[in-house]
């Protein structure tokens, strides 16, 4: 083989693999496309009107919550190289009251009907 072949063969074969790149980005983002409509499918569909209630439920509910309630946290102190008392640790333990209080909002914007598993 000559040179001039083997360039013009190197030249088809760098086109040919440009091109199958660009075909496999996209089936890749087909693939994309129809894994995330496949994980939607039995999702129900909504509003911008409806996600907004959800939306305003959660903020209702998340402001109402009395943060600080000293119950509501568990703590650790310790004592710094200055002799000053800090917080080592702090946990929040309220977390099941204030997902009652979102779960409760949200549900009282929805009526709640039989599951079809017939």
């Amino acid at each position: 083989m000559k040179k001039e072949e083997l360039e013009k063969e190197v030249r088809l074969l760098k086109e040919r693999v440009e091109a199958n790149k660009k075909m496999s980005d996209g089936y890749v983002d087909d693939l994309a496309k129809a894994e995330q409509e496949l994980k939607d499918f039995n999702k129900p569909v909504l509003t911008s009107t409806q996600l907004a209630d959800i939306e305003a439920a959660i903020e209702r509910a998340v402001e109402d919550f009395n943060f600080d309630e000293p119950d509501s946290f568990e703590y650790d102190f310790s004592l710094s190289y200055e002799n000053r008392i800090e917080i080592e640790s702090l946990n929040f333990m309220g977390h099941y009251e204030l997902n009652e209080r979102i779960a409760k909002e949200i549900f009282a914007l929805f009526k709640e009907a039989e599951d079809d598993n017939s």
